[in-house]
């Protein structure tokens, strides 16, 4: 019942939004500067995902979900046998997050949040990943904030680099 709940609460909180943007027209239409923005983080995703290290190999891991491209990296592994948290694990966590150009959206805060109350391309990463791996994740706008279609305060079109550590997952 609550997860019918929620995708009405979703489903209304879209329609808002579309109604909200939309234009004599009845159509929702982008400005220039919006366009170009979204482009230029679309463009750094690609150029991140060819990033290569001095052998040659990737640094990024790349996740292909729902039309879209998150992308991963693993800074330091603290665990020495992987624990992989599910969809429903209740994660203790610290995590801060910016935008392709530096400027913080997030400041460094330890939580805890369940996995399936994430953003869609964090969600993906963290169930790629180990508790206790440090990560810095690259999650393209249509996996982030993008439903907000720019009336909240991530700009819309934004790519949303987090840096986190998941310390602990019940």
């Amino acid at each position: 019942m609550r997860s019918i709940y929620a995708v009405a609460c979703s489903a209304m909180v879209m329609l808002s939004g579309f109604t909200a943007c939309n234009n004599d027209d009845n159509k929702f239409e982008l400005s220039s500067e919006q366009i170009a923005h979204y482009e230029k983080n679309h463009e750094y995703i690609r150029e991140k995902a060819l990033e290569k290290d001095e052998n040659g190999n990737l640094v990024y891991q790349q996740i292909v979900k729902d039309g879209d491209t998150t992308l991963y990296r693993i800074i330091d592994r603290k665990a020495e046998t992987p624990k992989y948290p599910t969809s429903s694990s209740k994660l203790h966590f610290t995590l801060e997050g910016h935008y392709i150009d530096g400027t913080v959206f997030q400041k460094k805060i330890t939580e805890n949040f369940v996995v399936g109350e994430l953003i869609t391309g964090l969600r993906y990463v963290i169930l790629d990943t180990s508790v206790g791996d440090s990560i810095e994740a690259i999650i393209p706008s249509d996996l982030g904030y993008d439903y907000q279609l720019g009336m909240g305060t991530v700009p819309f079109g934004s790519t949303l680099i987090f840096n986190y550590r998941v310390e602990d997952s019940k």
